[in-house]
C-alpha cells in the first residue's frame, strides 16, 4: 500500500500530506513517517498537526535515545511551530462568513467560545437554528 501511495504522490502536482491528531499515532506509524519522508523528500510536503503531547513525546524519545526518535526529530527539522490561539477578530470573520453579522451575537459567540473553534461552530449553528 505504501508503494502505491508514494507512486501516486510522485505523479501529483505539488502534493501535500496533512496528518491531523499526530499525537495519537502509534510508534509504528511514526516510524513509517520516516520512510515516507525519505521517499518523498523534495517531492511532497508533510504537515503533522498535534497537541503539545507529540512535542513532549518526541523530545522525550530523543532525550532517552529511544529508537527512531532522533531520526523522526531530524525529519521534522527538530522544530515545532505553535499555532496562536484564535482571536476575537478570527471568530468574527468566521461568524460573518456563516451569515452572522449582528455584533452582539458575534461578541457573545466570541466570549463564550474561549477560542475553541468547535464551540464556535456549535454556537453558530445554535444561533442559525433559532
Amino acid at each position: 500500500m505504501m508503494t502505491n501511495i508514494v507512486s501516486a504522490l510522485k505523479k501529483a502536482d505539488s502534493p501535500l500530506i496533512i496528518l491531523d491528531e499526530g499525537d495519537k499515532l502509534s510508534e509504528k506509524i511514526l516510524y513509517s513517517l520516516i520512510s515516507l519522508y525519505n521517499q518523498l523528500e523534495e517531492i511532497c510536503g508533510i504537515v503533522l498537526c498535534a497537541t503539545d503531547y507529540l512535542k513532549t513525546k518526541i523530545e522525550s524519545g530523543v532525550e532517552t535515545e529511544r529508537q527512531g526518535y532522533k531520526e523522526l526529530n531530524s525529519r521534522i527539522g527538530g522544530k515545532f511551530l505553535d499555532i496562536p490561539a484564535c482571536k476575537d477578530t478570527d471568530i468574527a470573520a468566521i461568524c460573518n462568513a456563516n451569515g452572522i453579522d449582528n455584533t452582539e451575537i458575534v461578541a457573545e459567540i466570541a466570549n463564550t467560545s474561549d477560542g475553541d473553534l468547535r464551540r464556535v461552530k456549535r454556537l453558530i449553528h445554535a444561533h442559525k437554528n433559532r
